[in-house]
This record gives C-alpha cells, sequence and structure tokens, in this order.
C-alpha cells in the first residue's frame, strides 16, 4: 500500500521530480504554443515533448498543474486541446484534484491520478473510465489512516515515467473519443444532417509540428515476402496487385513504434487493409498473440 503526501515540502520536492524527469525525458520544443483549456487559452513557450505525448507544467492557484496532450496533434497556428490534467495540491489533501503523490515502503515516489474523467460530462466519468480502460488501481492510505484506490501512472525516479504517462495519456485519450463517436451514432438521423450542414463546406487547415518514423524498408519487405500474398491475420489473399503486379499487404508493427516497439522482423507482419485498419482501431489481445506467431516464423518457414 502506498502512502499518500499531504505536507507541503514533500509535495514541492515529488512535483519537483516530475518536472526534472520529464523534462529529461521529453525535449523542449522551440516554438509557441496556445493551449485551451476552460475558460480561456495560454500561450506556452516552455512546452516539453516527444513523439508521444507533450507536458506542460505551472503553478495554478492552491495546486500544481500539470498539462498533457497528444504530440501528433501539436500544432503553432491555432489552440491545442489538453487530453488529461495530473494535478496536485499544493498541501494536504483534495478530492476535486485529480492527481497526488504518494511513497512506498522503500520511500520512492509515486504519480497517481484518482480517475476523474471529462470534468462532469455526460458518459465520461471515474466509473465509466475505470470500466473501460481496465487500468489497475492501487489502494492508497491518508496519514489518519483512511484508504482509497487510485490510478498507478508511474514511479517517479524512473526512466520510462514519460512512457508510463503517455500509456495514462492515450487511455484518455481513447476512451474520450470513443465517447465523442457513441455521441454521434446515437444522434437520429435528422438531428445528424441538422448539425452536418452547419459546418463549413471548406474544412480550414492548420499547421501541424510532428515526429515521423523513419522505417527500414528491408524489415518492411521482408515482413511480405514472408507473409507470402496473405495477411497474416485473416489469411486471405491479398486483396488486389499493386502497380508492380505485387500482391498489395501492408506492413504493421505489432508494438506500435509510437509505443516504443522496434522496427525489427520479430515485430512487424503483413496485413491487407482491412486487417492493417482493425489492428489500429480495435488491436484485440487475440489478434496480437496472432501476429506475434506469424512475426517469429522466417521466410523458409513459410506456406
Amino acid at each position: 500500500m502506498l502512502a499518500l503526501l499531504v505536507g507541503k515540502a514533500e509535495i514541492s520536492a515529488a512535483q519537483n521530480l516530475l518536472q526534472q524527469r520529464l523534462f529529461e525525458q521529453l525535449p523542449q520544443r522551440d516554438n509557441t504554443y496556445v493551449i485551451g483549456y476552460q475558460g480561456g487559452n495560454i500561450e506556452a513557450s516552455d512546452l516539453h515533448a516527444d513523439h508521444r505525448i507533450w507536458f506542460l507544467s505551472s503553478k495554478s492557484g492552491e495546486r500544481y498543474w500539470n498539462a498533457f496532450g497528444l504530440a501528433d496533434r501539436l500544432n503553432i497556428s491555432t489552440s491545442n486541446s489538453i487530453i488529461v490534467e495530473i494535478n496536485s495540491p499544493f498541501s494536504g489533501e483534495n478530492g476535486r484534484v485529480a492527481g497526488l503523490f504518494a511513497r512506498g515502503d522503500d520511500g520512492s515516489l509515486y504519480l497517481l491520478h484518482r480517475g476523474k474523467i471529462g470534468g462532469g460530462k455526460s458518459g465520461i466519468g471515474k466509473q465509466a473510465f475505470l470500466e473501460w480502460s481496465n487500468l489497475t488501481l492501487t489502494s492508497v492510505q491518508t496519514p489518519d489512516g483512511r484508504t482509497f484506490e487510485a490510478i498507478l501512472i508511474g514511479k517517479l525516479d524512473s526512466r520510462s515515467l514519460s512512457k508510463d504517462v503517455a500509456r495514462f495519456v492515450y487511455a484518455v485519450a481513447n476512451f474520450k473519443a470513443t465517447i465523442s463517436n457513441q455521441e454521434l451514432v446515437s444522434l437520429p438521423n435528422d438531428e445528424l444532417e441538422r448539425i452536418a450542414d452547419k459546418k463549413p463546406r471548406k474544412p480550414k487547415t492548420i499547421l501541424v509540428e510532428t515526429t515521423v518514423f523513419v522505417r527500414d524498408q528491408t524489415v518492411s519487405e521482408y515482413a511480405k515476402r514472408r507473409a507470402n500474398g496473405r495477411c497474416d491475420l485473416c489469411g486471405e489473399n491479398a486483396p488486389f496487385s499493386d502497380s508492380q503486379g505485387r500482391p498489395y499487404l501492408e506492413c504493421h508493427h505489432i508494438v506500435w513504434l509510437a509505443n516504443g516497439g522496434l522496427d525489427t522482423i520479430d515485430n512487424t507482419c503483413a496485413l491487407c487493409p482491412n486487417c492493417h485498419r482493425k489492428m489500429h482501431v480495435v488491436g484485440s489481445k487475440k489478434d496480437i498473440k496472432i501476429l506475434l506467431s506469424a512475426a517469429s516464423r522466417r521466410i523458409a518457414n513459410a506456406a
């Protein structure tokens, strides 16, 4: 069980360690960004980001403000949305502030979140998020002996802290996207048509700053040859041939590069377009197991 930090000095030290580790692991960006929040916008010239997430931190009222968003959506021409805030009070216990720090039996410090997602919006909340995300809860004890459960995000003094935080940020982002899509699906046809008709006829343009992985074409070619014209997931023949007359399959990284996956033949497979999209939308554990088995084969053993 973890012990909740409530003292002003110990919370300040934990916040400083959080910033230190994330600043080390997330390089500072050169541009100035507009960050949108409830009630307004701020300009940030000290934003830190890698290819997964961005991080911005300051003091706000009686709490430390730690805002996170998705790096591949960063743009310098319009406001950027915050995916989740992991804030902590300066001192004491505040159940209305979702973030918190705690100490383990060995003295290690941890970052946690109470699981409150969505700010009270219908369909978005702690219970719904926990049921959807299947994240692990950890018991936390207050100085007066009470206990509650919170989501363990990561160990502060860890080389993988930014990856641990990114895993949580992506879970929140995907949950919110799922809820938003469900809201659209539930609209009656006439309401959907009314809303769609009000949208601008020409889409707006934004300047996006992102990181692109340079993938090894040798690895991609090997995965496609190993598949021998059949999708590694559904087993069907490639749906069509490319301009060179070769079966069209797409190279997929089983553990995504954005999540730290390697660009190796043991982490790649060849998929038809439908299955490739399925893996990015659903990505079930059962399908991942099938693909890992396919990626373990060598061409000499391929059918």
